[in-house]
């Protein structure tokens, strides 16, 4: 099975086994890591998704293959986007995700904050993605 890496660029590099690292290649977590670290996210009554910070600053070294004090080195924004993308390892559906183009569409299309609507369940987005589609559709014909 091949696992899926995301290369993360460092705003500040960070030094790892002697060599100073301007990128991070974060690979996707195995079910042992999970079974032992958890899931880097809460979830609320109302299904929206909270990132964890203390789970997810674990996974950094571990899926970036950095000793701690490697990943102790990084830019607040560095982490910040690190964790993210940790999130979306397990937030994201293999056939299609809630970021990027679509996400600003619908975000766009509802007069909505993009990083406000990361945080609606997936039902929920999923939900507004059709009814925004549907009305498309209607606009066209009329």
């Amino acid at each position: 099975m091949a696992m899926n890496v995301t290369e993360i660029v460092l705003k500040k590099p960070v030094t790892a086994h002697n060599e100073m690292l301007h990128v991070l290649e974060l690979r996707e977590p195995t079910y042992d890591e999970i079974e032992a670290l958890g899931f880097p996210f809460i979830i609320s009554g109302e299904g929206s998704i909270k990132l964890d910070s203390r789970v997810a600053l674990k996974y950094i070294p571990l899926l970036a293959g950095i000793p701690r004090s490697s990943a102790a080195q990084m830019a607040k924004l560095d982490i910040f986007k690190t964790s993210m993308q940790i999130l979306r390892f397990f937030t994201q559906s293999e056939t299609g995700s809630t970021s990027g183009k679509r996400l600003y569409n619908v975000a766009w299309f509802w007069k909505l904050n993009p990083l406000e609507l990361r945080r609606v369940a997936v039902s929920q987005f999923t939900e507004l993605e059709a009814e925004a589609v549907r009305i498309n559709e209607e606009m066209k014909h009329d």
